[in-house]
């Protein structure tokens, strides 16, 4: 082996480490886990809200996943991807939740794999995600029983106004129906076993 035939090695072998490869062929949900907040065993569960404690009831199903909506909402702060991919140049990532824990600031993928992951950590759900590409913009969000998860209070479409999410849920049919509206738009949903190849490529493709 020549001396340029080992230096390109070695240099492509810091380039895969410099994209995680390693980590991300890896990952799993099964290996996530969320302590923050008992949202399995505990009936009622204390969030910040607009800066008020509040004391929500956390007993249903539906309950637990509102309240993990809830405290994605007032505990990650909202931040466009910034980092290139070492492959394609895509700022589009899907970051683990891990990530998103630790560094407190994701998008929309962000957020919804964090809700889908503290879900699968602590209920034992799988929940899947809803892919929006718009013609100037994309959103992601969870969505789960019939309903899709969102962490905002309300979604808006140029021209098309507000849908609006009671408990930070709206109907799936409602809100794919809203979104068909507008010209051109691509809707899939990803299923849970997929999300995490999603994760594992550490990007998106090109919407």
């Amino acid at each position: 082996m020549t001396k340029l035939t080992s230096l390109l090695l070695i240099t492509f072998s810091i380039f895969l480490t410099s994209c995680d490869m390693n980590i991300l062929t890896n990952y799993s949900f099964e290996n996530f886990q969320f302590t923050e907040i008992d949202f399995a065993n505990k009936e009622t569960v204390a969030i910040k809200v607009d800066g008020r404690w509040l004391t929500l009831s956390n007993k249903t199903q539906d309950e637990k996943i509102k309240n993990i909506t809830l405290w994605v909402y007032n505990n990650i702060a909202y931040k466009a991807d910034d980092k290139k991919n070492c492959f394609n140049g895509s700022e589009d990532w899907y970051q683990t939740p891990e990530e998103t824990l630790l560094n407190r600031t994701g998008d929309c993928e962000d957020f919804a794999i964090l809700i889908i992951g503290i879900a699968y950590s602590q209920l034992n759900i799988k929940m899947s995600l809803l892919k929006i590409k718009f013609p100037q913009s994309n959103h992601i969000v969870a969505c789960w029983n019939n309903n899709v998860i969102e962490c905002y209070n309300s979604f808006s479409l140029p021209t098309r106004g507000n849908i609006n999410f009671v408990n930070g849920t709206s109907n799936f049919n409602n809100y794919v129906s809203y979104c068909e509206k507008y010209d051109s738009v691509l809707i899939e949903v990803i299923l849970f076993d997929s999300i995490i190849s999603k994760i594992s490529e550490k990007h998106l493709e090109s919407y």
